[in-house]
């Protein structure tokens, strides 16, 4: 190769045999992977939560709820406003600690059914209507995860509580990671507490 218009002969070296590889590009290209990885696993937790919860909370008769209180709203609180309570919002007193761990004890015992897709024992932890309603379950792909389970409040033979459910979701680069939602869960104490 005599001039630089000519193409390299076989055996000659080109010039990409001489360049620096592109770390910097590798890098970007990784943290890429990392966030769009991260992305998608809050999307499947937040899919996987939804799921969730409409199992939980669907199939009830919403004709029993209490219809002697009013409608909550915003409220003035000197400068700032805040937001008026959900649906399920505590009602009631905290709940004793024999209450308490009554109602933990059946939230673990759903969520293992649920993991395992046991139908029947998934309806011996819930409400006679939402048991009546549920069907099927399939084993989940990735497991829920019972984080923490607080703010209960008893009123009469229904409660709520507060639960911080999740999936451990392996990303690239960074291992597992839980992943979680917060969601309130309504109970009733039917011969024993039960989800509802």
């Amino acid at each position: 190769m005599t001039d630089g218009s000519q193409q390299p002969g076989p055996g000659e070296p080109r010039p990409e045999d001489f360049a620096v590889p592109d770390t910097a590009g590798d890098t970007a290209a990784r943290r890429r992977r990392f966030w769009l990885a991260l992305i998608a696993v809050v999307a499947v937790v937040a899919m996987v939560a939804t799921s969730f919860s409409f199992l939980l909370f669907s199939g009830g008769d919403s004709s029993d709820a209490p219809a002697d209180k009013p409608a909550p709203t915003p409220a003035d609180s000197g400068g700032g406003i805040e937001a008026a309570p959900g649906p399920g919002a505590p009602d009631g007193e905290p709940a004793d600690e024999e209450q308490a761990a009554q109602i933990k004890a059946v939230t673990e015992e759903f969520i293992d059914a649920y993991n395992a897709g046991d139908v029947e024992a998934m309806r011996a932890t819930m409400c006679t209507e939402q048991a009546e309603a549920l069907e099927t379950a399939a084993v989940p792909t990735q497991k829920t995860v019972l984080d923490g389970l607080g703010h209960v409040f008893v009123d009469g033979d229904r409660a709520t509580a507060r639960a911080d459910v999740g999936n451990e979701v392996a990303v690239e680069d960074a291992g597992d990671v839980l992943v979680l939602q917060e969601i309130v869960m309504d109970y009733r104490d039917d011969d024993g507490w039960k989800l509802c």
